[in-house]
């Protein structure tokens, strides 16, 4: 499997990989933003170059005072944070409808390999979404579809012409879910299960569970800045997992994101989405010299979400996958999202997966 097509696979498959004074910063109606590809601005963000290396998020917080001041404040960053992450997937699913252009960039091997897409999302709460994305490299074209319906998610992955095909009965997550904690979530935020697989939910979700966050205001842009650092826990399950050594390169360990404050005046459109996700490794000091170091670590993907405009909520027909691979023998996942909730199904419940 080429480099390219791993890390293409590691951002999307991840699910096993003043503001402080703010309560609410994303109070207000939901909505998508027409965002373009963010600007160069060395005071802000930096759009990706040839030089990875000089593109970050400004993700730097005020936290002046003394020690105390000091560890409120952080406390608060987080706190705030975890708020922000949340109430933006709760956008994502059950917001209005949108569709979007995405563009995923990676850097390996010594050189940027780019990925474009489209995103559409029905929100209101239907957990319907189709997400494509197409990256060539020096090996041909890979492939990456995420398609859900609200009953059936699907993942296929074409990569150096080999297809694969998982599949999740997401239509019975929550009923699963719920009979094993026989309680059900009342805060105005919570996202049911069904609703956080695949594309930019489950990638949220997934980033809001593994990762120590902090949060501030990005310097001179209508933006949220939320940044990461991967949880020892989720560090340690992650290689007990894979059964890895060494961390995998091509793995983040750092993520930033920034987050839509305010829609654009041309759209009216556009509060409280993501429009950039940055994925970062581990600092880079090496002893080969052709190799430049990098001690806050190195870009290894950049994922833009641009274009974003509101739809009509399309007909479910839109979201149905209807695979032409019937030679392709189907993955069942479901069980790897129920064990997420540390949820074990009788013999009688596996039967009624579908097969």
């Amino acid at each position: 499997m080429k480099l390219a097509s791993v890390a293409l696979l590691a951002i999307f498959l991840t699910s096993d990989f003043p503001l402080l004074a703010q309560e609410n910063p994303l109070q207000g109606t939901p909505a998508i933003t027409q965002s373009p590809p963010l600007q160069s601005n060395e005071s802000t963000i930096d759009v990706a170059t040839e030089k990875p290396s000089g593109v970050a998020l400004d993700s730097e917080f005020d936290l002046n005072g003394d020690s105390e001041s000091q560890q409120v404040a952080q406390q608060a960053t987080q706190e705030a944070a975890q708020q922000l992450i949340q109430q933006v997937i709760h956008r994502l699913a059950f917001g209005r409808p949108f569709d979007a252009k995405i563009r995923h960039r990676i850097w390996t091997a010594g050189r940027e390999m780019v990925g474009v897409g489209t995103y559409e999302q029905a929100g209101g709460g239907t957990g319907r979404f189709n997400m494509q994305v197409t990256m060539h490299d020096g090996d041909g074209k890979h492939t990456l579809q995420q398609i859900s319906d609200g009953r059936l998610a699907w993942t296929r992955s074409v990569i150096s012409d080999k297809i694969t095909l998982r599949r999740v009965d997401v239509g019975r997550l929550n009923e699963w879910v719920r009979d094993a904690s026989r309680q059900e979530n009342t805060s105005p935020t919570y996202v049911p299960p069904k609703l956080k697989v695949g594309a930019l939910t489950e990638m949220l979700d997934m980033i809001q569970r593994d990762y120590d966050l902090k949060m501030g205001k990005i310097r001179s842009a209508p933006l949220l800045g939320i940044s990461g650092t991967l949880s020892s826990e989720a560090r340690k399950r992650t290689l007990l997992e894979s059964g890895a050594k060494d961390w995998p390169t091509l793995l983040p360990t750092r993520i930033m994101i920034a987050i839509a404050a305010e829609p654009l005046p041309n759209t009216n459109f556009g509060q409280g989405l993501p429009v950039r996700i940055e994925f970062w490794s581990d600092p880079v000091i090496g002893d080969d010299s052709s190799q430049p170091d990098h001690p806050e670590g190195r870009l290894i993907s950049l994922l833009e979400i641009y274009s974003v405009r509101a739809i009509d909520a399309p007909p479910v027909e839109r979201f149905r996958f209807e695979t032409q691979d019937y030679s392709i023998k189907i993955i069942n996942e479901t069980d790897r999202y129920l064990r997420r909730y540390g949820v074990r199904l009788t013999d009688s419940q596996r039967k009624q997966l579908r097969r």
